[in-house]
């Protein structure tokens, strides 16, 4: 037997054992209805941070590529020499 007549068994069963009590029926669809929504949710979800994200990383990339063609001047603070400082005299 194959895996999808099992499954079809299976299925059976629980609907079968179930028929007699409908509300349990109802309430068993009601939550795979809900897993459902959850996943496919999820899903989408997912896709659209992973969109994001990419868009993220390209505009940073273009960032770089703009920032690497700046000249950066030399900061000043080094340019500049200081005289050495000469100690007190201790008496």
């Amino acid at each position: 037997m194959g895996l999808a007549e099992e499954g079809g068994k299976v299925a059976t069963g629980f609907v079968t054992a179930l028929g007699s009590q409908p509300v349990l029926l109802v309430q068993a669809a009601i939550i795979a209805g809900v897993v459902f929504i959850l996943y496919a949710q999820g899903s989408k979800s997912f896709i659209e941070r992973e969109k994001l994200l990419q868009s993220i990383f390209e505009s940073q990339q273009n960032v770089r590529e703009i920032l690497s063609k700046c000249i950066v001047p030399q900061d000043r603070r080094t340019m500049l020499t200081l005289p050495p400082i000469t100690p007190l005299p201790t008496e």
